[in-house]
C-alpha cells in the first residue's frame, strides 16, 4: 500500500510539474526539469531515457525525498 502511494504520488507530481515548466511561452523549449522521488529513480531513469531519445524536448531529473518535494 505504501509503494502505490508513493508511486502515485510521484506520478502525479511528475506530471505536474512537467506541464507546468510547459506552459511558459518565454522559456526555453530546450529542456524541461523533472522533479521526482528518489525511491522512484531506477524507473524514473528507464522513462527520461526513453522519452529523451524519442522527444526534441529533453527531461533532465532532480531527485529528493517525497517529504522535501512536497
Amino acid at each position: 500500500m505504501r509503494a502505490s502511494y508513493i508511486l502515485t504520488t510521484s506520478v502525479l507530481l511528475c506530471g505536474g510539474l512537467t506541464t507546468s515548466g510547459c506552459s511558459d511561452e518565454g522559456a526555453s523549449k530546450d529542456h524541461v526539469l523533472l522533479f521526482a522521488a528518489a525511491s522512484s529513480a531506477g524507473p524514473m531513469r528507464e522513462l527520461v531515457d526513453e522519452w529523451n531519445e524519442q522527444h526534441d524536448v529533453q527531461l533532465q531529473t532532480s531527485y529528493a525525498s517525497s517529504s522535501t518535494l512536497a
